[in-house]
């Protein structure tokens, strides 16, 4: 079978360049290309804003134009790849082509066969992941819906839109009633199939211009912008309960599955999306009280649970007064030698109250309650200075991460704090990593990107912690000083059951393999997890396969 060439758009004003870079791809061996050349910067921006070539090759000097500013001008984000080549040496075009999103840089006069092949085949390489990385984001390999960061950003846009036009747009949460009963009596492949099946019927049961959405396992949202008015909402409901009357037929199985729906209206249950989006779940969960295959709407006295994480608030405060607060750490291990390389500081609250809260919930609370912030820099004090009580024992050889909330990192005083906390433990800053959450960064990226400099200039480690479960710009990684993407548990919890899930991790895998970057896994809680991770190329794990959570005066144990 003849191999398709390369389509190259060449963007060069000089012609003589434009004849020398052809020759370099004749020369190439066991691929063809296709060289197209443009020598007028407006013709290239519509060029490359129209995506008819696998891959540009973009010259700094463009009559009284430049390079620069036309990568800026097409917003090479989410193109096909950009390499951005100079006749001069100029380290500052360097930096800004890649901030602007070039994926490469490469001077003219160090060009040859070898070096133009192996630039665009890694170009080309890395813009595969990439996409494969973002519709793995973006969309639930297993039932192909919408994932939960796009479902987010449609709720978004629904609700910006009822606004304007002054509408109701109304949000449905699904639960499947049983379906842990079908996983554990059939199988997860028969329960896969189920997931499938139902993700159709929901689909069958809505408009054009509604979303279906997997939050993860057997939950699911539909949201309905722009409804004639609220029982509208109920009137899907009932369509999709009566669909669920009928049996799903699974690998020969004849299945009988409900769902419990929980229904909230914009703008009478709630003015913005988190709310909403507490109504529904609120309004799912009742219903789901009520033996199942029920739809409820949400109501205000649903909002008792709202008191008790009130009273729970209370208690925290009250628990962060009296010094009940601890911390405990987790080691992070070379998945190959098995040695320790960094410990992970935890807030820890040992009460009866904190039985049964998830973690979610636990930092929640903290955060309405005024705790969270004095407590997170609590936590990175008394971890740094606990390193350097190890440290000067004899103990430790690893660094100490602590995690970062996105409040924190905004909070103009955050930077000379950490600098302090370091002074005052007399700890070296590279023994400090800190874990940005993804969904963090991308909320000032101006504003986040600078402090991030600032904390790299001074030697402090960076990782980007739950990579992978958001919206997140790839070009944006590359400008940020960022060595280490930490997959989350979400995404590991799912090895060995769920293929999309390894897929994902495959994916973050080989996209820092390509940017130079370290990976570590949380939630590495199996040995089929731990082997699955080595395999794949994955450096570092950190979960119950390899390392408990332990408090300060058990932690010499690991390193004797």
């Amino acid at each position: 079978m003849e191999q398709r060439p390369i389509q190259i758009l060449f963007v060069d004003d000089c012609e003589d360049d434009y004849v020398l870079t052809r020759e370099l791809l004749e020369d190439v061996s066991g691929q063809c290309y296709q060289l197209d050349w443009i020598d007028s910067y407006a013709e290239a921006l519509e060029a490359i804003k129209a995506q008819c070539h696998d891959l540009y090759l973009v010259d700094y000097v463009l009559g009284r134009e430049n390079g620069l500013d036309l990568l800026r001008e097409v917003n090479a984000d989410g193109t096909a790849p950009i390499v951005f080549l100079t006749g001069q040496g100029n380290f500052g075009v360097d930096v800004e082509a890649m901030k602007a999103g070039a994926a490469d840089y490469v001077e003219k006069k160090a060009l040859t066969p070898e070096l133009l092949e192996r630039t665009i085949r890694y170009a080309l390489e890395r813009y595969r992941n990439e996409q494969k990385l973002s519709h793995l984001a973006q969309y639930d390999q297993l039932t192909g819906l919408p994932g939960r960061a796009l479902f987010r950003d449609r709720l978004h846009q629904s609700i910006a839109m009822a606004q304007r036009e002054s509408c109701c747009m109304g949000l449905m949460f699904l639960d499947l009633d049983r379906f842990k009963y079908v996983n554990d009596t059939l199988g997860h492949a028969i329960g896969d199939g189920v997931l499938r099946s139902v993700a159709k019927r929901f689909g069958d049961c809505i408009r054009k211009s509604d979303t279906v959405a997997r939050l993860g396992g057997d939950e699911f949202v539909i949201l309905l912008p722009r409804i004639p008015f609220p029982s509208f909402v109920a009137t899907v409901a009932r369509r999709i309960q009566e669909k669920m009357l009928t049996s799903l037929r699974v690998d020969g199985q004849e299945i009988y599955v409900n769902a419990s729906i929980g229904m909230a209206v914009y703008p009478s249950d709630a003015e913005d999306e988190e709310e909403l989006l507490r109504c529904a779940d609120a309004a799912m969960y009742r219903a789901k009280e009520q033996q199942g295959g029920q739809c409820r709407f949400f109501s205000p006295e649903m909002n008792q649970a709202s008191r008790k994480h009130y009273e729970l608030g209370n208690q925290l405060r009250k628990a962060w007064e009296c010094g009940e607060f601890k911390i405990r750490y987790q080691p992070q291990f070379d998945l190959e030698t098995r040695q320790v390389t960094t410990l992970e500081a935890f807030l820890h609250w040992d009460s009866p109250q904190r039985a049964g809260l998830s973690q979610v919930e636990f930092f929640s609370a903290l955060e309405e309650c005024g705790v969270l912030q004095p407590a997170r820099e609590w936590v990175l004090r008394t971890a740094c200075h606990q390193l350097k009580v190890w440290q000067a024992q004899g103990l430790a050889t690893c660094r100490i991460s602590v995690n970062v909330s996105g409040r924190q990192l905004q909070h103009e005083q955050f930077v000379s704090t950490v600098e302090r906390v370091l002074r005052e433990a007399e700890l070296e800053p590279h023994w400090l990593q800190l874990e940005i959450n993804e969904s963090t960064i991308t909320q000032d990226l101006s504003r986040v990107a600078k402090i991030l400099e600032h904390l790299d200039g001074i030697g402090v480690d960076l990782v980007i912690d739950q990579f992978g479960g958001g919206n997140f710009a790839l070009s944006t990684l590359r400008q940020l000083p960022i060595k280490k993407l930490k997959i989350g548990s979400s995404f590991t919890s799912g090895i060995g059951r769920e293929e999309s899930d390894e897929d994902i991790v495959r994916a973050i895998i080989a996209l820092a393999q390509s940017m130079k970057m370290q990976v570590v896994a949380a939630g590495v809680d199996t040995s089929a997890q731990l082997e699955f991770l080595r395999n794949s190329g994955c450096e570092t794990g950190q979960g119950l396969e390899v390392g408990v959570t332990l408090p300060a005066d058990e932690v010499p144990s690991l390193f004797s």
